[in-house]
């Protein structure tokens, strides 16, 4: 029988989160998320995807 480590990542409580989630609940971003998929999360199941942003050029990417 094989045993994988689970790791826990966790922002909560930690920083504020209005940030993200105001840049995830923008109307284009939504539609994005949407549109390709994602799931990034919320109280009901883990995320699937994560959300990377690249602020230097002003980019957004997804990995799952």
């Amino acid at each position: 029988m094989t045993h994988r480590a689970r790791t826990e990542h966790s922002a909560c409580g930690l920083d504020d989160n209005w940030l993200f989630l105001d840049l995830v609940r923008r109307p284009d971003v939504s539609a994005w998320r949407e549109s390709n998929g994602l799931h990034l999360g919320d109280g009901e199941r883990e995320s699937e995807h994560w959300l990377i942003l690249d602020t230097l050029n002003g980019e957004m990417y997804a990995a799952g």
